[in-house]
């Protein structure tokens, strides 16, 4: 079997982050949209990869998106 340690401590970061290679989208106006959560899923996907780096990563959350460069907070 594997075994596991898995820390009791948790650390919370909240903040904006730009993304300045790519563009505001009408993908990310409406929630509600088929299109919004495919667009939502590409950028999630591709900030894990870079967070997934930090030892300790778990989890990700954007609440939401800014138009300009892409601003997720």
């Amino acid at each position: 079997s594997n075994l596991m340690c898995i820390s009791n401590n948790t650390v919370g970061i909240k903040g904006n982050i730009t993304l300045t290679n790519t563009t505001y989208q009408q993908c990310l106006v409406d929630k509600t949209l088929q299109q919004f959560k495919d667009c939502d899923k590409k950028l999630l996907s591709e900030m894990k990869s870079v967070f997934s780096t930090i030892k300790g990563f778990d989890t990700l959350t954007i609440t939401q998106y800014s138009v300009g460069s892409v601003v997720a907070s």
